[in-house]
């Protein structure tokens, strides 16, 4: 039996969560990987996604707020939109 994914679909991009806890996103036919991380106070590296609280899921409501707190979608849209001029 295959594995069922949790997705987020936003002006024609589509996200989902891999199994590296990166957050791949698609346009066909193109396929990017980010994987979110940020610096702590005292230096360590943290993967966002490995530390949201209790309840949250990356695409909650807040969890997508997150997201978008942190430019993902602004900087997916714009990803694709280079790939699109370079052809």
């Amino acid at each position: 039996m295959g594995k069922i994914y949790e997705v987020y679909e936003r002006n024609g991009i589509v996200y989902f969560l891999n199994e590296n806890k990166e957050i791949e996103f698609y346009r066909m036919p193109d396929t990017l990987t980010m994987k979110i991380e940020t610096e702590t106070n005292n230096g360590k590296i943290m993967n966002v996604v490995d530390n949201l609280k209790d309840g949250i899921t990356i695409f909650s409501n807040d969890g997508i707020e997150l997201l978008e707190m942190f430019g993902l979608f602004h900087m997916a849209e714009n990803l694709f939109k280079g790939d699109q001029e370079d052809e």
